[in-house]
């Protein structure tokens, strides 16, 4: 009977700090979960498609190329995260397909995205053509960002902008003309 006694308070123990410490790690993101779950909803945009073409060119190895496209932006509903709770949502791609487009991508979501320069091993340098959120006029005044940068990918580093001269001495690329449509200016309601 002391034995029964004994394997049963064991087991109990046992059932309470598993479940404890299941329940101590998993209370404070379902707590932030229903939080942000509460909060209500941004407004939804007045626009929410919109096409932006661009003309880039740019030199690699001594030959220039063009890339004339078009960035097209679409509203993609509500999102949540644990930084910013709810947000508005935006989807992009280039028009003339996916063949010279690269981007980065932090968390699950693409932050920036640009046309292809150059791809060597794990390392990708791309033009930032801009994000659907600058072009569909859905950032905010204190956020200072502008398309037109180009950015460096590779195994250890993520969306790390390269200057003209780092450009030039690394990788022997120099950027031409950059010329893009201008963001609209977009209702919340």
């Amino acid at each position: 009977m002391k034995q029964f006694i004994f394997v049963v308070l064991f087991l109990g123990i046992g059932f309470i700090v598993f479940f404890g410490s299941i329940a101590y790690s998993i209370f404070p993101w379902a707590a932030m979960f229903a939080g942000i779950s509460l909060m209500p909803n941004p407004p939804r945009p007045s626009i929410t498609h919109g096409e932006f073409p661009f003309h880039l060119v740019y030199e690699i190895n001594g030959k220039q190329v063009t890339v004339d496209d078009t960035v097209v932006c679409d509203y993609d509903g509500i999102g949540m995260n644990e930084g910013i709770g709810k947000y508005r949502k935006w989807k992009e791609h280039l028009a003339n397909g996916n063949n010279n487009a690269a981007s980065t991508t932090v968390g699950g979501s693409v932050v920036y995205y640009g046309v292809l320069l150059l791809k060597i091993n794990d390392t990708t340098v791309y033009y930032d053509v801009g994000t659907p959120d600058y072009y569909m006029g859905d950032i905010h005044s204190d956020v200072d960002y502008s398309p037109g940068v180009v950015r460096e990918d590779g195994s250890f580093y993520s969306g790390g902008s390269v200057d003209d001269k780092e450009l030039w001495d690394k990788y022997k690329i120099k950027i031409i003309n950059w010329t893009h449509a201008p963001p609209i200016k977009n209702n919340f309601r």
